[in-house]
């Protein structure tokens, strides 16, 4: 059975590529001019004639920039033809290319699943982040005082788009981003004096943390594209090394760290590998200062928690057979954040798919206890961020599970 599987979806990509080629061909095959019609001025004194209106729904060609009028021997009327094909050319091109990497990582997801959950299982048996309740939600409460990229225009010198209420100044980011990894010695009680901590106290009395409730995914109604719009989470990681410093010279350690620790259980549940790689470094801040002994994450740990995060994703990629996903979702550090990559990866990218598994990959996502308002709103949200989504199947450079399982 899974023999006649892989036959078929490796004869879909080849009948893929031997269709592409063939349209390539009779593409590029020359052909004669066409007769020249007669010229007939419109009643604006414009020449008639002019293209059709593409119909509603297709995708335009790409724009081909027009030069000014010259004599037929300079060669620029058959200029803007051979781009046009060019652009197509370039265009089929990528979905095959796009196909194929899609194949390849469903048949190295389906031979390493095993693997990656025996690497996975010290964190499965001792989860990071606990006490995850999905009673109160902080999205009302968190929406107004973070910073939000909020699509994706311009934002420079990377100052998101959006200014939150606990925005820094640029002066104090700029210090704590300096600081690096010796912030505890570097910055000083004078750098987190007049900032008001009592908000991280607050937010102790929420369980979760749903980007729909409330803000720009909120606020563009399905339309947002959510490649682009996310909260600046590394602004989050900036007070909690701040309150730290504080509690410093404050003498409240204890408290600060409850403080910062469930901040990053609300940054976990937001979902996402981003979301999941802030969450990790705040929660292990403690231990990797050496503010205190035996507790949280330690910077090894860390860093194998991203590297198992970021590999996770991919057991759910357009393709991947449903019995790999359904053995990923088990074993999987943070699933939900596999999952919430992966829908935006189906959304942008799935139609290339030989294999289509997207009934089996959404019907486990509705089981998974994830927010089911996010995912939701990653499915009905029209496809957008496809440059994003086809960088991490480019050919040039490895998927994520053979930089996973590289030697």
């Amino acid at each position: 059975m899974a023999g006649d599987r892989h036959f078929r979806r490796w004869f879909a990509v080849a009948a893929g590529i031997a269709c592409a080629l063939v349209v390539l061909l009779l593409w590029l095959w020359p052909r004669a001019p066409a007769p020249a019609e007669p010229v007939v001025a419109g009643s604006d004194g414009r020449a008639s004639g002019t293209p059709p209106r593409p119909a509603a729904g297709a995708v335009p060609a790409a724009p081909v920039a027009t030069a000014p009028a010259a004599p037929a021997s300079s060669g620029r009327e058959a200029s803007t033809p051979l781009l046009q094909q060019l652009a197509g050319v370039h265009a089929i091109a990528s979905q095959v290319e796009v196909s194929t990497r899609l194949q390849q990582n469903a048949d190295l997801a389906a031979k390493t699943v095993e693997r990656y959950c025996e690497q996975a299982r010290a964190f499965r048996e001792h989860p990071p982040f606990t006490g995850q309740e999905r009673r109160r939600d902080a999205g009302l409460f968190l929406a107004p005082l973070v910073d939000w990229y909020t699509g994706p225009g311009p934002a420079p010198g990377g100052i998101p788009q959006r200014i939150g209420r606990l925005h820094l100044p640029e002066s104090l980011t700029a210090r704590v981003r300096a600081a690096g990894e010796r912030w505890p010695s570097v910055l000083s009680r004078a750098d987190a004096a007049g900032l008001d901590f009592g908000w991280m106290r607050e937010a102790l009395g929420y369980d979760f943390w749903s980007l729909t409730s409330a803000g720009p995914i909120a606020e563009q109604a399905g339309n947002a594209d959510l490649f682009y719009v996310i909260p600046e989470y590394s602004l989050l990681l900036r007070w909690s090394k701040l309150r730290y410093v504080a509690a410093l010279s404050g003498g409240d350690l204890a408290e600060a760290k409850a403080e910062v620790d469930h901040l990053a259980l609300l940054v976990h549940t937001s979902g996402g590998s981003i979301a999941d790689d802030i969450a990790a470094r705040m929660l292990g801040l403690a231990t990797t200062a050496g503010l205190v002994q035996g507790a949280g994450l330690d910077a090894a740990a860390i860093q194998e928690l991203r590297e198992l995060g970021l590999a996770g994703s991919a057991y759910f990629w357009p393709g991947v057979p449903p019995e790999v996903m359904r053995r990923a979702v088990g074993c999987a550090p943070s699933p939900c954040a596999s999952m919430v990559d992966a829908a935006l990866m189906r959304q942008s990218l799935g139609g290339f798919s030989p294999e289509q598994t997207d009934a089996e990959f959404w019907s486990l996502a509705e089981r998974s206890g994830c927010d089911g308002a996010l995912l939701a709103a990653i499915r009905t949200a029209r496809p957008q961020g496809s440059i994003e989504a086809r960088s991490m199947v480019n050919a040039r450079d490895p998927l994520p599970l053979e930089r996973f399982f590289r030697p």
